[in-house]
C-alpha cells in the first residue's frame, strides 16, 4: 500500500511526509487468519482493528487521524464491517471509510466497499456515484 500519508501537526497536515503504515506485515498476517476458508471471524476481526489502533495511538506510533485516513486499514475495517450484515456496521464502515477517501484514489476495492455500505445505510445516490467512480 502507498505510504504517503499527511501527518498530524499542530498546526494541520503537513503535505508530503511520510507516515508509516498503520497496519504492519504481522497485523496483516492476523487479519488474514480471521478470514477463514469457509466464513470469517469479523467481529474478531474488527476488534483486532478497534484494539490495533487504539495501543498505536496509547503508543505515539500514530495519531487517530492518522489511522483513520490510512487506506490499508480502512478495506479492511470496512471488509470486517460490511461482512457482519447489520446495520449498525454498515453505518460504521460507512463513516469509517470517508476519513480515507483522499488515498482512494484508482483503488477499486475501496470504492466498492463503501458503496456497499452507503447503500444497506439507504444512502443509495451516494451509493452509485461512488460505485461508478470505482
Amino acid at each position: 500500500m502507498d505510504t504517503e500519508k499527511q501527518k498530524s501537526s499542530p498546526g494541520g497536515t503537513v503535505p508530503g511526509e511520510k507516515v508509516p503504515p498503520v497496519l504492519t506485515a504481522e497485523d496483516v498476517a492476523a487479519l488474514e487468519e480471521l478470514c477463514g476458508d469457509v466464513s470469517g471471524y469479523f467481529y474478531k476481526m474488527l476488534d483486532y482493528l478497534d484494539q490495533r489502533v487504539r495501543d498505536g495511538v496509547r503508543q505515539g506510533e500514530f495519531t487517530e487521524e492518522q489511522a483513520r485516513a490510512d487506506l490499508e486499514l480502512a478495506l479492511w475495517y470496512a471488509y470486517a464491517c460490511n461482512n457482519l450484515d447489520d446495520y449498525i456496521y454498515y453505518y460504521r464502515a460507512a463513516e469509517w471509510m470517508k476519513d480515507s477517501e483522499k488515498h482512494a484514489v484508482g483503488c477499486a476495492a475501496w470504492y466498492y466497499r463503501y458503496s456497499v455500505a452507503l447503500m444497506y445505510c439507504g444512502r443509495l445516490e451516494e451509493a452509485l456515484d461512488y460505485a461508478e467512480k470505482g
